[in-house]
C-alpha cells in the first residue's frame, strides 16, 4: 500500500509538471498574457486534448487514474512537443514559474496528508497560485526593469530615438536604416527581431552603449496598446510606420485595427518627424511625410536592383545589391530617414549601392555551382 501511495504521488508530480509545462508553453508564445491563451489561441483544441481532459481525468477516476496517465496522456503530450515548431525556452521566467509550480504541488501533497478536505488542492490551486504567484513577481521585476530602463534613457538625453513598425520590412527597413545613419553617426539597433516592450527594455539596461548617438528601435504588436507601450517608453524624435497589410489578423480582426494600432507609434511628446506609407494614411500633418508612391523605373534581377526616387521634387537613380522589388519600398524609407538627419544625397547613393542584405530575406548564395535564394523567414505574400 505505501508503494502505491508513493507510484500516485510521482503520477500526480508529473501531471502537475506536464500540465504546468503545458501552460507556460502557450503561454511564451502568447507573450504571457492567459487571455491570448484561452481566447486567441491558434489551436484552441490543443486546451482541450492536453490541459482539460487530463485535469478532468484525474478527479473522475481516483486510483486508476494512472492507467489513463501512462498510457494516454505522457505519450501524447511527448508526441505532441517533439513535433513543436517552437518549443520552450527555458528562461529565468519559465524557471521561477515551474519552481514555483512544483513548490505549491509539493505543499499541498503536504497538506492532503493532515487534511482530509483537499481534494480540490492537488491540482487546481497549484496551478492557479502558480500563475498569479509568477505574474505578481514578474509584474515587480518588469516595473524595477522598467524604471532602470527609463533612467537610462532620461541619462542619454542627447540621444536621438527613431522608432521603426509595419506589417512587415520592419527588420528589413531597421536593418538599412541603421548602415546609412552609420555613414556619420554612432547607431545602434535592437537586435535580430526584438520588438517587443519587454524585449526593447531588456536591450536598453543591457545592451544600449553609453556613447550611442541615434538608437532605432523596431516595434511590433499583437494587440492594441503594444506598440503604444513602446512609444510611451523611448519617446521616438523620428518615427518609420512601413507598408501595412493583413498580417496578424487573427489578432487584429480587422485591417482598420492593424492601421491604429500602427500609428499609435507617432504618439510621442518628442516627435521632430514620421515617414508613413500611403497603405496606413494620406491624411496630411503638418509632422508627416509619405512614402512609397515615389519609387519608379524599378527593375529587380539577380545581380541586384535598380529604381529611381523623387524626394523634394527631385529624381534621384539608387542601384543596390538587395534583391526584390518589393525592398524598395524599405530602402526608400531609410534613405527619407537618413536625408532628415542631414547625410548628403551623395553619401547615401553611395552606401545604398554596397546595402548589406538582410540575412534570410531573400539572401542570394552563390556555391559556384548553383545559386540559391533564401527566403526563409520571409512571411508575407507580396514579399
Amino acid at each position: 500500500m505505501e508503494y502505491f501511495k508513493l507510484f500516485e504521488f510521482i503520477t500526480h508530480m508529473l501531471l502537475v509538471t506536464l500540465l504546468g509545462w503545458y501552460l507556460i508553453t502557450n503561454l511564451q508564445w502568447y507573450d504571457y498574457k492567459i487571455t491570448r491563451v484561452v481566447l486567441r489561441h491558434h489551436k484552441v483544441m490543443w486546451h482541450i486534448f492536453y490541459f482539460v481532459i487530463p485535469f478532468f481525468a484525474y478527479h473522475l477516476t481516483g486510483h486508476y487514474f494512472w492507467i489513463f496517465f501512462y498510457f494516454a496522456v505522457l505519450p501524447a503530450f511527448i508526441i505532441w512537443y517533439r513535433k513543436l515548431d517552437k518549443r520552450l525556452v527555458l528562461t529565468w521566467r519559465v524557471k521561477r514559474f515551474m519552481m514555483l509550480l512544483v513548490g505549491l504541488a509539493l505543499f499541498g501533497d503536504f497538506l492532503c496528508t493532515i487534511s482530509p478536505t483537499c481534494e480540490a488542492y492537488p491540482l487546481f490551486f497549484p496551478l492557479f497560485l502558480a500563475v498569479v504567484g509568477s505574474k505578481v513577481i514578474e509584474k515587480f521585476l518588469f516595473n524595477a526593469f522598467k524604471k532602470e530602463a527609463i533612467a537610462k534613457l532620461e541619462r542619454l538625453r542627447g540621444m536621438k530615438v527613431v522608432a521603426i513598425t509595419g506589417s512587415y520590412g520592419k527588420t528589413s527597413m531597421k536593418n538599412f536604416i541603421v548602415q546609412l545613419l552609420s555613414t556619420k553617426y554612432r547607431v545602434y539597433a535592437t537586435p535580430g527581431n526584438v520588438n517587443t516592450l519587454a524585449g526593447v527594455i531588456k536591450d536598453i539596461n543591457q545592451s544600449l552603449p553609453n556613447d550611442t548617438e541615434i538608437y532605432v528601435v523596431e516595434a511590433g504588436a499583437r494587440e492594441r496598446g503594444d506598440i503604444f507601450s513602446i512609444a510611451q517608453l523611448v519617446h521616438p524624435h523620428v518615427a518609420v510606420v512601413g507598408k501595412v497589410g493583413p498580417q496578424h489578423i487573427e489578432y487584429f480582426k480587422t485591417l482598420d485595427n492593424i492601421i491604429m494600432t500602427k500609428m499609435e507609434l507617432v504618439q510621442s511628446h518628442r516627435l521632430e518627424k514620421a515617414f508613413v506609407h500611403t497603405s496606413v494614411t494620406n491624411e496630411p500633418h503638418e509632422k508627416v511625410a509619405f512614402f512609397g508612391q515615389e519609387i519608379k523605373n524599378v527593375q529587380a534581377h539577380l545581380e541586384g536592383t535598380t529604381f529611381d526616387v523623387t524626394i523634394s521634387g527631385k529624381k534621384y537613380s539608387f542601384t543596390t545589391p538587395v534583391l526584390g522589388s518589393f525592398q524598395t519600398i524599405n530602402i526608400e524609407a531609410a534613405i527619407l530617414v537618413a536625408k532628415y538627419f542631414r547625410i548628403s544625397m551623395e553619401t547615401i547613393i553611395e552606401k545604398v549601392a554596397h546595402l548589406d542584405v538582410v540575412p534570410h530575406r531573400l539572401e542570394k548564395i552563390d556555391t559556384g555551382s548553383k545559386i540559391i535564394l533564401d527566403d526563409s523567414y520571409n512571411g508575407n505574400f507580396e514579399g
